[in-house]
């Protein structure tokens, strides 16, 4: 998903689809891989204390207490833009160098980092400080962690939508297999909007499982009064190299030898034998 917005996870892990939550300029709107997944409906009476409206960081640290046993957890997290920009990821300990999208590294599980978002040639001159909670981990297969991050994508809707002064807001999500329908996918994300009420951690809880809340807006960092808390809660980074794409294989003509059949006979075998005229050769031999 989440892009691409997320990886699935399982026994066949790059076939998982990807899921995001938005809450933009005053309306929520839900973006997933899917082209027309039903509006899930809220659980009838039942209270959430967690949603995407709390301070950041809180629900980081309380979506962890669901599964201790997963912490602690680095999961690679990958960042798409548009086109191409700049990417670097902050933190307490210390920012990543500087990326050219995409980008991606490996960030702690319960933890907020922001990312310095930068060099978009669409937006001259933009930066962008998106803050990212990582909410959960996927389970790939060992050893292959980098090769199946959680994709996080930045659309130009959303950018323009931070620049003008907007909050937009996403819940990526782990999308259960069940609610999945089987359509054929003609673009990378799908968008449905909800009332601004609307708990998206909670409806991203009903399609599956939450994995990152990212909101994006125009706040910048005080150069003058600088605040640690702005760029994370403390979690380590650790770099997270995005694996080539194998090229397929080039066609190459192998000569093959026209293969010979053991019952195969020669025209000669098969042609009627030759007799001389007038003459007869006995079995006996006596002429």
């Amino acid at each position: 998903m989440l892009f691409s917005r997320l990886h699935r996870t399982g026994r066949q892990p790059a076939l998982r689809r990807m899921l995001a939550a938005a809450l933009c300029a005053g309306a929520a709107s839900l973006s997933l891989t899917n082209t027309g997944l039903a509006q899930l409906p809220g659980p009838p009476g039942k209270y959430t204390m967690v949603d995407q409206n709390m301070p950041v960081g809180v629900a980081a640290k309380w979506m962890t207490h669901k599964d201790p046993g997963g912490m602690p957890y680095m999961q690679p997290v990958r960042v798409d833009l548009p086109s191409t920009g700049e990417v670097t990821f902050l933190g307490v300990r210390g920012p990543l160098p500087v990326q050219k999208a995409p980008a991606q590294a490996s960030l702690m599980v319960g933890h907020t980092y922001r990312l310095k978002i930068t060099g978009m040639p669409e937006f001259p001159g933009a930066e962008l400080y998106p803050s990212v909670e990582v909410l959960d981990r996927l389970h790939p297969p060992r050893g292959k962690e980098h090769a199946f991050p959680v994709f996080l994508e930045l659309t130009r809707e959303d950018i323009e939508l931070a620049l003008d002064g907007g909050l937009v807001t996403k819940v990526i999500y782990l999308e259960q297999p069940s609610l999945a329908k089987p359509i054929l996918q003609e673009r990378p994300i799908g968008v449905q909007e909800f009332p601004p009420s609307t708990n998206l951690l909670t409806e991203a809880d009903l399609a599956g499982r939450p994995m990152l809340l990212i909101r994006i807006g125009g706040r910048l960092p005080d150069l003058h009064n600088p605040d640690p808390s702005f760029v994370g809660s403390g979690g380590p980074i650790g770099p997270s190299v995005i694996p080539p794409v194998p090229e397929a294989p080039a066609k190459v003509k192998v000569p093959v030898a026209e293969p010979v059949s053991r019952l195969r006979r020669s025209e000669k075998e098969f042609a009627p034998p030759v007799r001389s005229a007038g003459r007869v050769t006995p079995v006996s031999g006596v002429k």
